[in-house]
C-alpha cells in the first residue's frame, strides 16, 4: 500500500486482509488521520509498517502477526485523538506484539489508555519516545534480547510502578523515566554501565538504588528531583560527579539513625566501602572521581562529606543549601578550584579546612554559613582571595 493511499478517509472504519494477501510494507501516511478506523486484520506476510501509517486513527486493540518485524516511527501515535478538536476520545488500550524486532520512534506515543504491553523476546531495539505519555502502563519487562533503549521511551508514564530490564541492556538513555513519578521498583538481569542525562528525573517513588554500583558514567541530572531517594551505592571507579546529579534529593543522607546510606562500593565485589559513622574524619564518600559538578548535591540531606583524594575541582553551587551538612573534609592534595557559592546557605556547616593546594575560590563561597565555627586556610589563600589584606599584619 503506497504512501497516502487512504489518508484522511474519515468514514473508513474497518480493514480486513486475507491472511495470504501479498502485502509486505504499508507505506508512510497510508491511513493517516482516518479518524473512524477502529478495526484492522493484518495479513500474515506483512513485514513492515512505515512512518505515520496509522497516526490519528481510532484503534482500541491491535494484534500484530509474527511476520511484522518493524513498527515504524510514529506509526500508531495519537490513537483516538482529534486534530480538529485537539482532544482524545476513545484510545488504544491493548496491543499484542509477536515477532517484532524494532519499535520506532514515537510508535505508540500519547496513547494514554494503553495497558502494559508484553514485549516479545525477538525485540532488539526500542527507539526514542516509543511509549511516551502512555499513562496507563504500570509494569514493563524488557526482554533479554533487547539491547537498545532510546531516549525518553517511558517519559511521562506517570503510573509506571515497576520495570524489569533484561540482561542485554547496559545503558539507560537520556530522559528514559523522566517524570515517571510513581516508579518505585527497578530491577535488572544484567549490569548497568552508564545512565544518560535526566534518566530518573523527578522519579519520586524510588527509595533504594542498588543497580548503580557498577555504573561508570552518569549524565547531567540523572537523579534530579528524586526527593525520596534514601539509599544508593556508587562505583568507586566513577570518574566524575556530574552537574545536578542529586539535585533536590532531600532524603539522601549518610550515617543517619534512620539507616539511610550514601556510599561508594567496590565494583568487583559489590561490597560497600563502609567506615566508622561516628567519626566525622572517617570518609565514607571517598571514591576516585576527579570533579564535582554544578549543583551536584543541591539540597541533599547529607550530614557530612569527604571528597575523593583525586578531586581537582568543585564546581559552582555544588553543595548549595545543604542545610543538614555539618562538616566537609577537603583532604585532596589535588584540589585547586572551589567554585562560586559552593557552600552557600549550608546553615549548619561547622567545620571546614581548605587544603593549601586550592588557588581559586569563587565568590559567596560561605555565604549564609551562620553556624561555621572553624575555618582553616593558609595566609596566602586568605590574602590572595581577598579574605584579608596584608595590612592586617602588625607593624
Amino acid at each position: 500500500i503506497n504512501a497516502y493511499s487512504f489518508a484522511d478517509c474519515i468514514n473508513l472504519n474497518n480493514i480486513s486482509f486475507n491472511s495470504d494477501s501479498k502485502l509486505y510494507p504499508i507505506d508512510e501516511f497510508a491511513f493517516y488521520n482516518d479518524t473512524s478506523l477502529t478495526n484492522i486484520t493484518f495479513p500474515d506476510n506483512l513485514y513492515e509498517i512505515k512512518y505515520k501509517a496509522f497516526s490519528f486513527c481510532s484503534f482500541i486493540s491491535l494484534i500484530f502477526p509474527n511476520n511484522i518485524k518493524h513498527i515504524g516511527d510514529s506509526s500508531f501515535e495519537y490513537q483516538g485523538f482529534s486534530l480538529k478538536y485537539n482532544s482524545h476520545s476513545s484510545t488504544l488500550t491493548e496491543i499484542s506484539l509477536n515477532g517484532t524486532i524494532t519499535i520506532g520512534k514515537r510508535a505508540f506515543y500519547n496513547n494514554p489508555s494503553l495497558n502494559s504491553p508484553i514485549l516479545p523476546n525477538t525485540l532488539t531495539h526500542i527507539y526514542d519516545h516509543a511509549f511516551r505519555l502512555c499513562r496507563n502502563i504500570s509494569i514493563i519487562t524488557i526482554p533479554d534480547n533487547t539491547y537498545y533503549l532510546g531516549d525518553g521511551i517511558f517519559k511521562d508514564c506517570i503510573n509506571l510502578l515497576e520495570i524489569n530490564v533484561g540482561s542485554s541492556v547496559t545503558t539507560l538513555s537520556n530522559f528514559l523515566f523522566d517524570t515517571c513519578s510513581n516508579l518505585s521498583k527497578f530491577t535488572t538481569n544484567g549490569v548497568i554501565l552508564s545512565m544518560g542525562n535526566y534518566c530518573f528525573l523527578n522519579v519520586r517513588g524510588i527509595i533504594n538504588i542498588n543497580f548503580a554500583s557498577r555504573c561508570m558514567y552518569f549524565g547531567i541530572g540523572c537523579f534530579k528531583g528524586c526527593s525520596y531517594l534514601q539509599n544508593i551505592l556508587l562505583n568507586y571507579k566513577l570518574q566524575h560527579i556530574p552537574d545536578n546529579l542529586f539535585y533536590n534529593c532531600g532524603s539522601l543522607r549518610n550515617g543517619g539513625e534512620d539507616g539511610t546510606t550514601f556510599h561508594f562500593t567496590n565494583p568487583d565485589t559489590l561490597e560497600p566501602l563502609i567506615f566508622n559513622n561516628d567519626d566525622i574524619n572517617e570518609p565514607d564518600e571517598r571514591g576516585s572521581y576527579l570533579t564535582i559538578g554544578k549543583y551536584a548535591y543541591f539540597k541533599t540531606g547529607l550530614l557530612r562529606y569527604t571528597i575523593s583524594p583525586n578531586t581537582t575541582s568543585i564546581d559552582n553551587y555544588a553543595f548549595f543549601q545543604c542545610s543538614s551538612l555539618l562538616s566537609i573534609n577537603l583532604y585532596s592534595t589535588n584540589l585547586t578550584t572551589i567554585g562560586e557559592g559552593t557552600f552557600q546557605l549550608c546553615s549548619n556547616l561547622r567545620y571546614l579546612i581548605i587544603p593549601s593546594s586550592v588557588t581559586h575560590f569563587g565568590t559567596n563561597l560561605l555565604y549564609g554559613c551562620v553556624d561555621l565555627r572553624a575555618l582553616g586556610l593558609s595566609w596566602s589563600q586568605a590574602v590572595n582571595n581577598g579574605f584579608i589584606t596584608n595590612d592586617f599584619l602588625p607593624n
